[in-house]
């Protein structure tokens, strides 16, 4: 064990209040993923019945990222997942989402949530209607976290039944809050 990993653990039993946060808590949105009104105007083409990347985040240097945040036995301290996708009428779109964790080469892959997105979208400040997401390790790297360069990706499969089989996705008429473990 490392030093100051055994005595921080060994204060945070002496001293109430004297253990060492294990991470930092952010929310990822549409601008944190590239997804952008400005980057992306007439929205993305998605293939449907297919995943489509939506948005993604590439971890910077010394950092390493778990997707959600919380215990599962303390869910009033989890992070709460929202993920609205509309298209270029301002309707939500149907389909599902996917949360994935990717390696810096994009060889390796590890989806780790799947959820109807219309089970995403209920509510963007009412917390009781929201998906809750707890700390969810990934099988890229050993110690279960990404790291420097790896990425966050958002996915989105729609069952739209265009003609096309395409459904456009625009950013001006979507929200996307992500929980995030940042260490």
């Amino acid at each position: 064990m490392p030093l100051f990993g055994g005595l921080s653990g060994i204060l945070g039993q002496m001293i109430p209040g004297a253990a060492v946060s294990r991470g930092f808590h952010r929310t990822l949105d549409k601008e944190d993923l590239g997804f952008t009104d400005t980057l992306l105007p007439a929205g993305i083409a998605c293939k449907n019945g297919e995943w489509n990347t939506i948005g993604e985040f590439q971890i910077k240097a010394q950092t390493k990222i778990r997707f959600g945040f919380g215990k599962p036995t303390e869910p009033e301290n989890q992070g709460a997942l929202y993920v609205l996708l509309d298209d270029e009428t301002g309707t939500e779109v149907e389909g599902m989402v996917r949360l994935t964790y990717m390696d810096y080469n994009r060889y390796l892959h590890d989806s780790v949530y799947d959820e109807k997105n219309k089970n995403l979208s209920g509510s963007a400040t009412n917390r009781n209607s929201m998906r809750l997401l707890q700390e969810t390790p990934t099988k890229i790297r050993a110690d279960g976290m990404a790291g420097q360069d790896d990425w966050l990706i958002l996915e989105f499969k729609p069952v739209g039944a265009k003609l096309s089989g395409i459904t456009t996705v625009v950013p001006a008429h979507c929200s996307i809050g992500i929980p995030i473990t940042q260490y």
